[in-house]
């Protein structure tokens, strides 16, 4: 996504955690929500102002902005099905992806609200 795309909650929920440093030692930022059955990462973003740990969000709010870190820009979205686990998201030695056992593929998810954002199939 471009530079300064808004970035929408998928849902109501929690911010939780952020905004943090995101990849590490880097000047994108995540912030963590807690939602009804899961939790998210929204990453290699700017909040939004005034959205940080303890904001309440709800679904299509404009939360961030997507952030060029490098050569391209984009999202990195993460969800996890644990939403009450407190562990850290990163988990270094647990391949593939060095992250918690309870990472889900968020593209069905994802289609699903593109969807109903179109009104439609």
């Amino acid at each position: 996504a471009p530079d300064g795309t808004e970035v929408l909650a998928v849902e109501d929920g929690t911010v939780i955690r952020g905004p943090y440093p995101f990849p590490e030692d880097s000047a994108g930022r995540a912030l963590e929500v807690r939602h009804a059955g899961f939790l998210a990462r929204y990453g290699e973003i700017r909040a939004a102002p005034g959205i940080s740990a303890g904001s309440t969000v709800t679904e299509g709010q404009v939360i961030a902005y997507v952030q060029r870190l490098t050569r391209t820009a984009m999202l990195h979205f993460e969800m996890y099905s644990n939403p009450g686990l407190t562990t850290a998201l990163k988990v270094p030695g647990n391949p593939p992806y060095q992250r918690r056992s309870d990472l889900m593929d968020p593209t069905s998810s994802l289609d699903q609200w593109a969807a109903s954002l179109r009104g439609g199939p």
